[in-house]
């Protein structure tokens, strides 16, 4: 997975995290700067302020993929077909101490 922020008026460089997820465990996570450096299945992109907002649990990422606010490059039906999954990866970044931009 790559996660993806892109720049925007605050903010002049993207950010991107990139996970490798394999049956359940995360064999690895890192800031990417060059997004060539990997080729994931998956890209999930959306902007900071949306970012925030799963991560603290105040929306479903679900839904916001539906919604178009979160765009995913990749199979989406993979995805949709995993809710679990995805609630599992939201629960995790839940429990990371994080600093946001005011």
């Amino acid at each position: 997975f790559y996660l993806i922020a892109p720049k925007d008026t605050d903010r002049e460089e993207e950010a991107c995290m990139y996970l490798d997820l394999w049956h359940g465990k995360c064999r690895s996570a890192e800031i990417v700067v060059d997004r060539s450096s990997k080729s994931p299945e998956f890209e999930l992109i959306a902007s900071l302020e949306i970012w925030q907002k799963i991560v603290t649990k105040q929306i479903d990422p679900i839904r916001e993929l539906l919604s178009g606010r979160l765009k995913l490059k990749g199979p989406k039906m993979k995805i949709l077909r995993s809710r679990k999954t995805a609630v599992e990866l939201v629960e995790c970044c839940s429990r990371l101490d994080t600093l946001w931009p005011e």
